[in-house]
């Protein structure tokens, strides 16, 4: 009897060890994460002051005109509260009415996840989980989450293309050598490379809410073969609705467009608060192809590539200052989003639930 009871207490015990492996195992992935992105934000920083695209006398000026930069932490965070409401719209045409307020939090949790948390557990999959809780159409709720960002980044290269075409000759003839490929001037790479994205998002979406390629042989053969089958055919019929709503798909790309406009302030003020010789103007033409490298998934949780995207662009213009503007455009945006920290310890969401989801789909995949 003792044997017996020796013998269960050691395979009991070599289980919770291989339990501890098993949770160690999975942490590290999300670990490795977040110091990849902390080690290419610093790296980034670091070779940008190397190369003199940011001064140290620049960042000190714009600190000290610290009254402007906290009307704009204001400004950015009205600037979310739009965007909000662009995601709102698009819960709307899926019959998921949440008040503006509570779907403000839902946002601003959502970024300060895409701050604090390790990489497994992005912002846009804890705002994915908060929404399609308690709700009957889950994969619809969650399809809105993705739908807004990719509606936000074609409003990004939309006001892009508008920039380029007010002042095509400038740009497509900018020199920038950093940029440059395939024997093409940095300018050129730019515009084709936004022309290029915002075509094929468009025709993504028309693909999508085509009818006719709803009813093809094609799509249905597609349709029976595709992996998780089920699961792609609700988001499917999630992005498929949007054509029976015109409206509120409209009003979601209005609320964007005005979203984006106070960010030429925002941006012009750093400007003002680094001493650059900058007009209004200047942002007008810089901010939105800037904004759309900042947003793209180029580096490891897009750690510095708004100071890379400033750094590079507003030279255009003549403004060198271009990377102290993106270095403090980002520090004040981190802060925006942590203050959805707020809304996390005094809302309803659970971290502990967000982390056993996440990690869930990823021991699913």
């Amino acid at each position: 009897m003792g044997d017996s009871t020796t013998l269960g207490w050691g395979v009991a015990q070599n289980e919770t060890a291989a339990a501890r492996v098993t949770a160690a195992r999975r942490k590290v992935p999300s670990l490795v994460w977040t110091l990849l992105k902390v080690a290419v934000a610093a790296g980034v920083v670091a070779l940008m002051f190397h190369k003199d695209m940011i001064r140290l006398e620049d960042l000190r000026r714009g600190a000290a005109q610290w009254p402007l930069l906290v009307a704009s932490l204001f400004a950015i965070l009205g600037v979310l509260f739009i965007q909000s409401q662009r995601w709102g719209a698009l819960l709307r045409a899926q019959d998921i009415h949440i008040r503006p307020w509570p779907l403000y939090g839902l946002m601003m949790t959502g970024f300060f996840f895409n701050v604090v948390a390790p990489g497994g557990l992005g912002g846009d999959a804890v705002k994915a989980f908060l929404v399609a809780r308690g709700q009957t159409k889950k994969a619809a709720a969650a399809t809105t989450v993705f739908l807004d960002r990719f509606l936000g980044l074609a409003t990004l290269l939309f006001v892009s293309c508008v920039v380029i075409a007010l002042d095509f000759d400038r740009l497509w003839n900018a020199p920038l050598e950093r940029l440059s490929a395939f024997g093409l001037p940095g300018g050129r790479v730019l515009v084709l490379a936004i022309v290029l994205c915002l075509g094929s998002m468009v025709a993504v979406a028309l693909l999508l809410m085509s009818r006719r390629v709803r009813r093809s042989a094609v799509f249905r053969a597609c349709a029976r073969i595709v992996p998780f089958r089920a699961t792609v055919k609700n988001v499917y019929e999630a992005m498929h609705v949007y054509r029976s709503h015109p409206r509120m798909l409209t009003g979601a790309a209005v609320a964007s467009l005005v979203a984006q406009a106070p960010l030429f302030v925002i941006y012009y003020a750093y400007g003002l608060a680094v001493g650059a010789d900058i007009e209004f103007w200047h942002c007008a033409l810089i901010v939105p192809p800037a904004m759309v490298i900042r947003v793209l998934p180029l580096l490891p949780g897009g750690a510095g590539q708004g100071v890379i995207a400033m750094g590079l662009l507003f030279p255009i213009v003549g403004v060198q200052e271009g990377g102290a503007i993106g270095a403090l455009g980002d520090a004040i945006f981190m802060i925006a989003y942590l203050c959805g920290g707020f809304f996390f310890l005094f809302g309803k969401a659970s971290y502990r639930e967000m982390r056993t989801v996440a990690e869930t789909a990823h021991d699913d995949q």
